[in-house]
């Protein structure tokens, strides 16, 4: 709307200069004043609760996840760069050409800027919806989902007589998957990769996610100059949303499906002969360091104790045996939770 009020008094040169004005204006004035990096001094005290936050004593958050290397190892890395290309294009292609293609239909230049409009809202409200459902519900179905609807909305599109509601239902369904997908791919890298290389991880496959979506608005424009319709596009973009969509439940369970294999992993005993994988042994051998560091632990506040002679003997000795019970089989179980499972 407002692209096309400055549209309209002073031409599309000027609306680009105003569009292009807005972040600088509004996002980052607001960046500069209310965010503060974790290493700024006037953001130590929420830095310190954040340490406390994620330090057990134990383990702390930089050991959660895979590296960089192990995450192009596995099968999941290679499964969402494929799934995004083919799904940024399918959303990325027809946003830009949105008026375009609702001219095309016989939709006026008010209406087409209306409906267009609309995806903003739609967006917002997709955003939202899609992180309250990722919270309470298994994420590769809520994606599926989600994604799945625009499917409807290129095949309504595709028709040659579109009708206002039909085509504001379209619409809003489009944005309601580019809400959701813009954040997904951030989300899927924190449960199945972790964060100890999250910003290389999602770098990478953000390069796939941009390489869809740049090419999407060309391609959808250049077949509307060789063919006279966004048709053969929009169909392409039906069948991306409905494979992709359906290719994102491979990805599998996360969470305690995943530890309970894992945690079996690193426990069991290889058979002789047989090849460990280098992050079970790695895994093996930082939950040996964690629980001779437990014990050491155990055995200062032992030493402790009876030096001051603060309570009975007796009494000590049970408190130290139920205390290094719990503590042990909690921090262990705690720290291979921690160390092996990449969904978190």
């Amino acid at each position: 709307l407002f692209a096309a009020w400055v549209i309209g008094e002073a031409g599309w040169r000027a609306a680009y200069v105003a569009v292009s004005l807005l972040p600088m204006l509004i996002s980052l004035p607001i960046g500069l004043l209310m965010f503060r990096d974790i290493d700024d001094p006037k953001a130590s005290e929420r830095a310190a609760r954040l340490v406390r936050l994620h330090d057990d004593g134990n383990v702390t958050m930089k050991l959660y996840g895979l590296t960089l290397r192990q995450a192009l190892a596995d099968w999941r890395f290679w499964l969402l760069a494929a799934v995004f290309v083919p799904l940024s294009f399918a959303i990325g292609g027809p946003i830009p050409n949105m008026e375009t293609l609702l001219g095309a239909k016989g939709m006026s230049t008010s209406e087409a800027v209306f409906l267009a409009s609309t995806l903003g809202y739609a967006v917002f409200a997709g955003r939202l919806l899609g992180g309250f459902l990722l919270d309470h519900l298994w994420a590769p179905m809520v994606a599926c989902v989600l994604l799945m609807l625009p499917a409807l909305s290129m095949f309504l599109m595709t028709g040659d007589d579109l009708r206002w509601g039909t085509t504001l239902l379209s619409v809003l369904l489009l944005g309601l998957a580019a809400g959701m997908e813009y954040d997904l791919l951030a989300y899927l890298v924190s449960r199945y990769f972790g964060i100890r290389a999250y910003a290389g991880i999602y770098g990478m496959l953000y390069a796939f996610f941009a390489l869809g979506a740049g090419f999407g608005p060309a391609i959808f424009g250049r077949s509307f100059e060789a063919t006279g319709s966004y048709n053969a596009a929009l169909t392409f973009s039906m069948w991306a949303f409905i494979f992709c969509s359906l290719a994102l439940l491979l990805l599998g369970l996360c969470g305690a499906g995943a530890f309970a294999y894992f945690g079996k992993a690193m426990m069991a005993r290889p058979r002789r002969g047989a090849c460990t994988p280098r992050h079970v042994r790695r895994a093996q051998h930082l939950l040996r360091l964690l629980r001779l560091r437990v014990q050491l632990e155990l055995a200062a506040i032992s030493r402790v104790d009876e030096i001051e002679g603060r309570r009975p003997e007796r009494e000590r000795c049970a408190r130290r045996r139920g205390h290094r019970s719990v503590v042990v089989e909690e921090r262990c179980a705690r720290a291979a939770l921690e160390v092996m499972d990449p969904c978190g």
